[in-house]
């Protein structure tokens, strides 16, 4: 069971600041979410195998194939402003 001093506690390490209407509210609150979280304690688990994900991961990334591509001039030929092969861009910082 969560007090008011816990939740006034978790307020204060948060650097929040509660009223004491809102030290209620969230204390029952935060009561509900542990009492929930303790239910799941009694969940039979045993035939379940562990995994990392429930999500099937798989590579989103396509495959790495040579293919043909700019050359320097050709992809600096739009730019405004190129010099010494490089896209040249106004200084911002003194």
């Amino acid at each position: 069971m969560i007090t008011k001093e816990d939740t006034q506690r978790i307020a204060s390490v948060a650097k929040i600041k509660l009223s004491d209407e809102e030290t209620e509210k969230i204390t029952a609150q935060l009561g509900s979410i542990l009492k929930y979280a303790g239910q799941l304690k009694e969940v039979d688990t045993g035939d379940a195998e562990p995994a990392f994900s429930v999500v099937v991961l798989r590579d989103s990334l396509r495959e790495d194939v040579e293919a043909v591509s700019l050359s320097p001039e050709e992809a600096l030929a739009n730019g405004p402003s190129v010099k010494k092969g490089h896209f040249a861009i106004p200084k911002i910082i003194g």
